[in-house]
């Protein structure tokens, strides 16, 4: 992960689970974009203090499909990772499946 930090590459997750949010803070030592991808809506989301910094600076993104009041993606078990395989280009998605 030190070497997508710095080669200033753009990553994009939900940094849901303990090895995601271990690579989020190696990230957050870079000045690479940052997207982040909740599996619910960011209505009543309390962002870490360790976010203020890039979300000020203008590379970290909070991005979420969900609408306000539904708790998690509406009509789909596999909501993050399609998501997350839709944003084009050169996208790597570690939990996308071939032709998702």
């Amino acid at each position: 992960m030190q070497a997508v930090r710095d080669a200033g590459i753009t990553v994009i997750s939900g940094f849901h689970a303990p090895m995601d949010r271990e690579c989020l803070r190696i990230l957050l030592r870079g000045k690479q974009p940052i997207i982040v991808c909740p599996a619910r809506s960011l209505e009543k989301l309390r962002f870490p203090a360790n976010w203020r910094e890039p979300i000020e600076a203008g590379r970290m993104l909070i991005l979420s499909p969900s609408r306000e009041g539904a708790p998690h993606f509406e009509g789909s078990r596999r909501g993050p990772q399609s998501v997350r395989c839709r944003f084009g280009g050169r996208c790597s998605a570690h939990s996308c499946r071939p032709g998702q």
